[in-house]
């Protein structure tokens, strides 16, 4: 006679409770998957459309200060921040001014013969 968990020769029978969740865990698997090969697809255009403007760029004669875009391992970053020059009144500390109109030049690229004149401004 045979018992619940199994057949005469004792090997175990698939519990049926268990059946709807591994369907589920096969089809959210599937599912992944499916995503996974949309995302890689999406990556592949994306690559091909930055690597089309960076060619046009490179190609189009503009240097690397006149551009609005900063290049990071491949990869262009628009620079939209809007950093304006620090405005010294005389009453904080000097060395705070100081170090924000480096951060400004730097991030500027301003050329060194230019730096004293666009501090003496502001």
């Amino acid at each position: 006679m045979a018992s619940e968990q199994g057949s005469d020769n004792g090997t175990a029978q698939p519990n049926p409770s268990k059946q709807p969740v591994e369907n589920s865990l096969q089809a959210t698997q599937q599912q992944m998957l499916q995503m996974q090969r949309e995302m890689h697809e999406m990556f592949i255009h994306l690559q091909a459309q930055v690597d089309e403007v960076s060619a046009r760029r490179n190609n189009s004669g503009h240097s690397h200060q006149q551009s609005n875009f900063q290049q990071a391992q491949g990869t262009i970053i628009p620079r939209v921040v809007r950093l304006d020059f620090p405005r010294y009144d005389g009453t904080d500390d000097p060395i705070t001014w100081i170090d924000r109109a480096e951060q400004f030049f730097e991030f500027h690229k301003t050329p060194a013969n230019e730096k004293v004149a666009l501090a003496a401004y502001h």
